[in-house]
């Protein structure tokens, strides 16, 4: 059975470099191939502090996107325009 794990994966392409946040699948130690990437950047630092902000997500209340609305438990959230 293999396992998987987040990773962070460093490109070349055309003389671009990109950092990408990946899962990374296994098995008895051995790298079988990295899936689709989450989230990328050219430099290593805007990953780390993208992946800062992203965590800060879980330090708020989960928001519930239904019917065209956003909700926070039984409160509907107002919503802007661009």
């Amino acid at each position: 059975m293999s396992e998987w794990c987040y990773a962070v994966i460093k490109t070349k392409k055309e003389g671009q470099v990109n950092y990408e946040l990946c899962e990374l699948h296994y098995r008895e130690g051995k790298i079988l191939a990295h899936g689709e990437v989450f989230t990328n950047f050219d430099r290593l630092k805007e990953l780390k502090d993208s992946y800062k902000a992203m965590a800060e997500a879980f330090e708020h209340p989960v928001i519930e996107f239904r019917g065209g609305n956003y909700y926070q438990g039984k409160k509907k959230l107002p919503i802007g325009s661009w």
